[in-house]
């Protein structure tokens, strides 16, 4: 797509992906733009995610998140079986504690559940590959620096996707 695209109205490949259209969610306000083949915030402050139903239930799925944190939206990654805007699990690098962590949120609380130190510099990418496979979570951050999670939470959610918003 080309510049300035807005994110839910992105064409997705492959053709055949379950999906379809990107959802946005956002606890304020805010939009997510395509800018160089890549999703970026082009408005708003906040919470702010985008998330597609993308696996059927309980099936094994691996994706990958590039994220750049930046001064304002500094605790980003995936998004893994969401079932709600307050109701979802994340892979995330969260620069103002240089810490990388699997976050179970519930009602909008969140629950560190697996954790590692790391240096994570604003405006600088990283890519987040994450797997989901039955009870099973992990997540890498930059090929190292793995993480692992057993839970039967919400295993049979299908909604994922990416997001971040401020410390």
């Amino acid at each position: 797509d080309t510049n300035s695209t807005n994110l839910t109205a992105h064409t997705i490949a492959p053709v055949n992906t379950l999906g379809g259209n990107w959802t946005v969610v956002t606890d304020t306000s805010g939009a997510f733009d395509i800018q160089s083949n890549k999703a970026n915030v082009s408005t708003g402050s906040g919470r702010l995610g985008a998330y597609m139903d993308c696996l059927a239930g309980n099936e094994a799925g691996t994706g990958t998140v590039n994220v750049t944190p930046s001064a304002n939206f500094n605790n980003q990654g995936a998004i893994l079986r969401l079932t709600g805007q307050a109701d979802y699990w994340k892979a995330v690098c969260h620069a103002s504690s240089n810490l990388f962590r699997i976050v179970e949120v519930t009602g909008g609380g969140e629950t560190v559940r697996a954790s590692t130190s790391v240096t994570i510099t604003t405006g600088t990418t990283y890519a987040i590959i994450f797997t989901v496979s039955g009870n099973d979570f992990e997540a890498t951050l930059d090929g190292a620096n793995t993480l692992n999670y057993t839970s039967t939470v919400r295993n049979t959610a299908t909604k994922h996707g990416f997001g971040g918003g401020p410390a």
